[in-house]
């Protein structure tokens, strides 16, 4: 067993195309309910931000940067400045639904949903153009990517690495075939190079049924968290990716906070900082691909108990009396 286990906490920052499509004059509650929590301010980006630095922790923030296309960039600066100002990382998050939200067409990038969508030499087109975004918004150092939904392919892959990209973080085992389409003959539960580059898998659990299950702040209990983790050390597991979004402790409709759902954020950086000694929160460029050459990414998912499970079950629908 590892002394350590390297974990990504990953927060997906983005903007809804949807949202937009139907009141595109109404970008201003589209960036409040992304962004900066419910109609009072609570629970967005600030309050994670605040919580993660209270618990000495660190975060990697994938932010959307594609909808600049339509939106403009003061967007994107700002949100990029907020996560700055409080020594997190940024990288890149992709959602190409935006090239054919747009009111001008023109673009050669047109009505895709995935990333895996699009051709090859679109894949590196819209990536260069998020890196651009980026870049533009003061952000320095991007070396890894997201796609949006996990909806990417091979090409998405070729496409990071000749964009300089050196890590790739869209492989969801509990989505695989739509959309994403990072198929193969075993379920990958480690870092793997592929395509030249280094795919870093969202960490999963399996559950009853034996079905797989991500370590995602909505998908799962505090207790299956604490479990799930504890298991992926104990496997020897060099790196856990947890998935969260910026808009993941409101409710469904982003008008008011989920009070299970930060319970669970709480809990889990609570965790996190009182056992650092085994679990080190990291980013993308903490990490060292290096001294995973003799890793299998096959190694056998780990599972929690089924009682965590029928415990999560009754916390849902606790959950749904706030939806």
């Amino acid at each position: 067993m590892p002394a350590q286990m390297l974990t990504l906490i990953t927060v997906d920052v983005e903007l809804s195309p949807g949202f937009h499509e139907r009141h595109p004059d109404d970008l201003s509650t589209n960036i409040r309910s992304a962004y900066y929590g419910d109609r009072q301010g609570r629970w967005g980006l600030r309050d994670q931000l605040q919580t993660l630095q209270r618990h000495g922790l660190k975060a990697v923030f994938f932010v959307e940067a594609l909808s600049p296309v339509v939106t403009g960039l003061g967007h994107l600066q700002d949100v990029c400045a907020l996560i700055g100002d409080y020594g997190h990382e940024i990288q890149l998050h992709t959602h190409p639904e935006w090239f054919s939200v747009g009111r001008d067409q023109s673009a050669s990038l047109t009505k895709p949903m995935w990333m895996g969508d699009l051709s090859a030499p679109d894949q590196l087109e819209a990536i260069r153009a998020g890196l651009g975004n980026l870049e533009a918004a003061g952000v320095t150092n991007v070396v890894a990517h997201r796609a949006g939904a996990f909806g990417a392919n091979r090409d998405t892959l070729s496409s990071c690495a000749q964009a300089g990209l050196r890590f790739d973080s869209s492989y969801n085992a509990t989505m695989l075939g739509n959309p994403c389409a990072l198929n193969q003959d075993a379920e990958q539960t480690g870092p793997r190079q592929m395509e030249d580059i280094w795919e870093i898998p969202v960490s999963c659990f399996r559950q009853l049924g034996d079905r797989p299950r991500p370590l995602q702040l909505c998908a799962v209990s505090a207790a299956e968290m604490r479990q799930a983790l504890l298991r992926l050390r104990s496997n020897g597991t060099p790196v856990a990716t947890i998935v969260s979004h910026s808009f993941e402790l409101l409710t469904r409709n982003r008008e008011r906070v989920q009070p299970v759902h930060v319970r669970r954020f709480e809990a889990m950086c609570e965790f996190l900082a009182k056992h650092s000694e085994q679990f080190v929160t990291a980013g993308f460029a903490d990490l060292d691909p290096s001294v995973w050459q003799d890793y299998d990414w096959r190694a056998s998912p780990v599972r929690v108990d089924a009682g965590l499970t029928a415990l999560r079950y009754v916390g849902q629908a606790v959950g749904r009396l706030y939806e």
